[in-house]
Parts: structure tokens; sequence; C-alpha cells
């Protein structure tokens, strides 16, 4: 998932094609930009030490993707996916929401869904 916005939308599913040491090459898991590639370069996170006695900045070089495995509703709206577990952890907000998680799978037959034991 690309968590910082470079011209791209953060929040975003990717395939990581090539790691190299500077940038990554990626390509949209979403139906719209199926085609897209992109070089997603390595960022420069700077903190300042919280102690006192020894003040000292620091920079390292990240780049800005998480792995997930899952993904919350409102994100999966707009995609079609081959397999849909859906986990509630509280009942759904709206009817809505109910239905953009079901309709995201291929068939009803692909659909799992799991709730937590009250």
């Amino acid at each position: 998932m690309l968590l910082r916005n470079f011209r791209l939308l953060s929040g975003n599913r990717l395939r990581v094609l090539k790691l190299g040491r500077r940038v990554i090459e990626v390509v949209f898991l979403s139906v719209s930009k199926s085609d897209t590639r992109v070089f997603t370069p390595r960022i420069i996170l700077s903190c300042l030490s919280q102690k006192p006695a020894l003040p000292s900045k620091r920079k390292r070089r990240l780049f800005p993707l998480n792995p997930c495995f899952a993904v919350t509703i409102s994100k999966a709206e707009g995609q079609t996916l081959p397999l849909v577990e859906i986990f509630l952890l509280a009942p759904v907000f709206t009817n809505r929401q109910l239905y953009v998680a079901v309709s995201r799978a291929r068939s009803f037959e692909r659909i799992s869904t799991m709730r937590q034991s009250i």
C-alpha cells in the first residue's frame, strides 16, 4: 500500500515488480490503472533526538510502501477481487458499506464472512 502521494493517490494497492537500491518498480492492482507502471523512490525521513543530553538529528531513507494483507471497505471500493473475506469487528455503519464489501468478489461463492463473537 502506498503511504505518500507522489502524483498518485495514497492508499492504492500495488504489486512490486522490481526492487532496486533507490527505486521500486510497481504496478497498480486497481482495475482502472492495471497497466500503469510507476517507479517509487526512497524518501528521506529525518527526526530529532528527544534526549536533551544528546541532541542529534537522524536521517533514514525508506520506501513509502507498507505490506498489506487487508484493506478497509472504503479502500476496496471500485475493485474486483478474486476472493473476499469480510471480517466485521462491529456492525457495518450503513447498508451501502455492506453492499460495497460483498460486491467486490467476482462470484458469490468466493465470499466468506467472519464476525467477532460476543
